[in-house]
Order: C-alpha cells, then sequence, then structure tokens
C-alpha cells in the first residue's frame, strides 16, 4: 500500500518538478507544503528533469510557506550537475541562481574544472559567471587553453572537446573575465594564421583574424595574393555565360573584405587577372557591379577594356549586349572596318549568318569575306537541318537575300540543295516560301515547287526558259507541261 501512496505521490509531483511541468496554483502550493516532508525526496530527484520550472517553485514555497531544502540538500542536489556536460553546469547555475544558494568553495572549484573540460562557449561561461563567480585560473592553465585554441586553428591538433569547437569571441570572453594576459606562442599564431588565409573573405571570422593579429601575427603576402586569385577565378564561369551581376557584387565584397583585414592591395599579377576578369565577364547587366568591384579593388575598369568586350561581341554577333553596354557604360563603340571583317568570318564559319546580318546592320559595313567561308558555313548549315529533320527555318528570309546580294554563287548552290531536300521530303510550303526568296537560282527545283502548288503560270515561264535542264532533272515533272492551262 505504500508503494502505491509513494507512486502515486510521485506522479503528482511530477506534474510540477518533470520535463514537461506546469506552475502550480494556490491550493497546489498548499499541497506541496503541507507534505513537504514525505515529498522533498521526491522533488530532489525529478530536479534535474525540469530544473527551469523547479527553481521557481522552490523559490515561493520558501518565501511563502517557510518550508525547502536546507543549504546543505541543496549542495547534495548540486552534485547532480557537476560533470563535464556544459548543458548540466548551465542548469546548475540557473539553478543557484533562481534559489540563492551558493555552490561550496570546493564545488566552485570542480564546476569550472569540468567547465573548461567541456565544449564551452562564451555565452554558457557568462552564465556560470554570474552564479559561480569568476573563474580563477592559474597562469598555465590560461596559457594552455588559449594556445591550444591556436594549434587547432593551426591544423596541428584535433579537438578533444565533444560539441562545438572552441571561437575567437570565446577566447576574448574568457580573458575580459579573468583579466588575465596568456602567454602566447607567437609562432603556433602565425602559422593559426597562414592556414586560416582561406576564410579571409569570410564575414564570421572577424574575431579570428582579430585575435591573432593582436598577438602579432601578419598575413603572408604571397598567401594573401594567391587567395584574390582563388577568388576571382571563382567567379569566373566555365561557360559562355557572363559573370552575373550578384556574382560580381559577391566578388567586390569578398576581395574588398581580404583587403580591409590585411591592408594589401593586388600586385601587378592579380590586377592583370582582374582586368581578365573584367574582359571575360562584363556586360551591361552587371556593369554597375563591376564599376563597384573596380572601386572596392582599386583596378580600373578602363575604356579599353570596354572596347575589347565590345569586339568580342561584335565577333558573336551580339549586337543587343553591345547597345545596352554602351548605353550603361556611357562609352560609345568604336567599331574598326578590320574588326568587322574579322566578325563576318567567325560568324560565317560558324554558320550564324542571321548575326552576320545584325552585324551588317550595326556597321553598315559591306562584307569582304572570303568565300570559301561563307560555303563551309551554308554546308555546315545544310547537314545541321538535314541531322535535325525539323520544319524550323534555319535561316531567316532577309538574310538570305542579303546573302545572295554578296554571295550569289556560294548562296544559289545552297538554295538549290536545300529545294532538294525540301522537295525529297515533300515539305512543299517551305520550298514554296524559299523559292520566293531564291531570285533566278535552282529553276528546276522552283519549277518542281510551283507545279506542287499549282502555280501554273510560273511554272510555265520556268519551263519555257529552262526546258531542257528541267526534262533532264524532273523528267516527271516535265511531262506536266503538255497540261498547262
Amino acid at each position: 500500500m505504500a508503494k502505491t501512496r509513494k507512486n502515486l505521490l510521485e506522479s503528482i509531483v511530477s506534474n510540477h518538478f518533470g520535463a514537461r511541468a506546469s506552475t502550480p496554483d494556490e491550493t497546489q502550493y498548499a499541497f506541496l507544503a503541507k507534505n513537504w516532508e514525505h515529498l522533498k525526496s521526491i522533488i530532489a530527484s525529478k530536479i534535474p528533469e525540469g530544473v527551469y520550472s523547479v527553481g521557481h517553485i522552490l523559490k515561493e514555497l520558501r518565501k511563502d510557506y517557510q518550508v525547502g531544502f536546507s543549504e546543505q540538500e541543496f549542495r547534495q542536489i548540486y552534485e547532480q550537475f557537476i560533470s563535464p556536460d556544459v548543458s548540466k553546469l548551465e542548469k546548475l547555475a540557473y539553478l543557484s541562481g533562481q534559489v540563492s544558494i551558493p555552490l561550496s568553495s570546493e564545488q566552485v572549484k570542480r564546476a569550472w574544472s569540468n567547465f573548461f573540460a567541456s565544449a564551452w562557449k562564451k555565452n554558457s561561461l557568462e552564465e556560470l559567471v554570474k552564479s559561480l563567480g569568476n573563474p580563477e585560473l592559474s597562469q598555465t592553465q590560461i596559457d594552455t587553453i588559449c594556445n591550444d585554441y591556436l594549434s587547432l586553428q593551426a591544423g596541428e591538433a584535433k579537438s578533444q572537446r565533444k560539441g562545438n569547437v572552441l571561437q575567437a569571441e570565446d577566447i576574448f570572453e574568457l580573458l575580459k573575465i579573468t583579466n588575465m594576459t596568456p602567454r602566447w606562442d607567437t609562432a603556433l599564431a602565425q602559422r593559426a594564421y597562414d592556414a586560416q588565409i582561406h576564410l579571409l573573405d569570410n564575414n564570421c571570422c572577424s574575431d579570428r583574424f582579430k585575435l591573432m593579429q593582436s598577438i602579432g601575427a601578419s598575413p603572408n603576402p604571397v598567401k594573401v595574393q594567391a587567395r584574390y586569385k582563388s577568388l576571382i577565378q571563382e567567379k569566373n564561369r566555365d561557360s559562355d555565360y557572363r559573370a552575373y551581376q550578384d556574382d560580381v557584387g559577391s566578388l567586390a565584397s569578398d576581395l574588398a573584405l581580404v583587403i580591409k583585414r590585411t591592408s594589401l592591395t593586388f600586385n601587378e599579377e592579380t590586377k592583370t587577372l582582374l582586368k581578365e576578369f573584367y574582359t571575360r565577364n562584363l556586360n551591361g547587366r552587371n556593369f554597375p557591379a563591376m564599376k563597384n568591384l573596380e572601386k572596392s579593388t582599386g583596378v580600373r575598369l578602363e575604356k579599353g577594356i570596354i572596347s575589347k568586350v565590345y569586339q568580342d561581341f561584335l565577333k558573336s554577333g551580339n549586337i543587343a549586349e553591345i547597345t545596352y553596354l554602351a548605353e550603361q557604360s556611357q562609352v560609345p563603340p568604336q567599331i574598326n572596318p578590320r574588326a568587322v571583317q574579322e566578325a563576318y568570318t567567325a560568324l560565317f564559319m560558324q554558320a550564324k549568318f542571321d548575326s552576320a546580318l545584325r552585324v551588317y546592320l550595326f556597321t553598315d559595313v559591306e562584307p569582304k569575306t572570303n568565300p570559301k567561308f561563307v560555303a563551309s558555313g551554308l554546308k555546315i548549315l545544310l547537314k545541321k537541318k538535314m541531322e535535325k529533320n525539323s520544319s524550323q527555318r534555319d535561316i531567316e528570309y532577309q538574310t538570305l537575300d542579303w546573302l545572295q546580294d554578296n554571295f550569289p554563287e556560294q548562296t544559289s548552290g545552297f538554295v538549290k540543295l536545300k529545294l532538294k531536300n525540301l522537295i525529297k521530303s515533300r515539305d512543299f510550303w517551305q520550298a514554296y516560301e524559299l523559292s520566293t526568296h531564291a531570285g533566278n537560282s535552282a529553276p528546276e527545283e522552283r519549277y518542281v515547287v510551283f507545279c506542287e502548288k499549282g502555280f501554273w503560270y510560273n511554272a510555265k515561264q520556268l519551263f519555257e526558259a529552262h526546258r531542257e535542264s528541267i526534262t533532264k532533272s524532273y523528267p516527271e515533272y516535265a511531262e506536266l507541261a503538255e497540261h498547262f492551262p
């Protein structure tokens, strides 16, 4: 029966002292006070589960009902919390603060010893100081803690702590609270700085570098220049696309932070690399970010670089990019005739004829390209069309008209082969569209198309002018001439 009552009391107590405790009302406080002697051992065992609610309840019981644990009993309860588990030590600090019963001097000493063997942080240190007072560390202890931190940063030791790794802000707080100056290993501090150089652009590492520099560590110029180069190369896109504005903005922020932390500007090699980045990535969309990058680094975005970018866009036939960059930069494009001819050659060889026409419309410079490059590009275009087997137009008719005016022989051969392929695939709608832009090219094929479309007047005119070649190439269609209206 006694066991049953104990279990029942334990269940009732758990409502207020367990992990899911609720604050007692007046009658429940009265119940706890009246039965204190029966309940206190149960309450003592429940304190670790609900320490953040227990402290307040115990305080109210002592204040309003004059019942509670004695100072010695509290110190026995505190023993449950003294361990290398920082969360338990934080609970200990909270509980002793709530009930206003201090730890014994021996307990304080053991608590701090366990604390510095735990995964302590700045916030937990501040909490313990409120209840336990400042830790009393020897010079050797403070030296060990601080130089062990440097060893971790230098990559020369592994953390023995379970949980979060100690950070510079934690060291700063410790030194502030103890008012002690460690005997730093300055050579170790330099090695730590060198090992962390890849984090110079990380906003979260400000205290880390501030601490190491206060010890006497300084940035290695060679390693800093290497970091500049690495940051620039990370933002260089491998594809044909240029860097996004956000990428450029991020690079400007990163480089500016490294410059601020090290006071080291770019050497000539790094300046050259950044100028190459400008040339490789500049466009109208990211121009504002590029100007910010120029301001952050002191490496000028010269007009010569912008002119070079214009030439690159010209070679790719990207006239819209030239126009937008000129609008943003207020640097008018100066396009020389030689660059235009180079652009024509590059575009013709890549079969980018529509882009070539855009170059002409932008510059008003006639193409003087070797016709063999035009013929080569047209062959590529024809091959691609056959491989895709698509009805999508592969060259604008305005472009075709322009090519016929400038390269009639090469264009005529292309039109003839293309019409043959369209006739073979019986795509007479596209064949007819092409025929209207074929000029005098491919009369035999145009005759077939006119027959298929029922345009007898056109077919009759072509047959009368090219009877022999039509009869030889398309004898079955030549027989239709007898039936012309």
